[in-house]
């Protein structure tokens, strides 16, 4: 699950930082490396944040449902 999700929220973060870029239409080398960094922070703490909610998610779940459980392969 997390190998799924957290890659996409990374790119989908990363896509809005482009397409912000895109609709300035000047923008100095400093500015650039500043907006990427900026981008990169944001990135990552949407990817922490969904890592969070996740594991928030399944540990209700197994709380409030014990008798569910994930069928391992053997």
């Amino acid at each position: 699950m997390l190998r799924i999700a957290l890659p996409i929220i990374a790119v989908l973060s990363l896509v809005g930082f482009w397409v912000g870029y895109n609709q300035v239409t000047s923008i100095s080398g400093v500015e650039l490396i500043t907006s990427l960094t900026e981008s990169l922070g944001n990135a990552l703490s949407t990817v922490v944040q969904g890592f969070g909610n996740i594991v928030l998610i399944f540990a209700i779940l197994q709380w409030t449902i014990p008798e569910l459980k994930v069928k391992t392969k053997e």
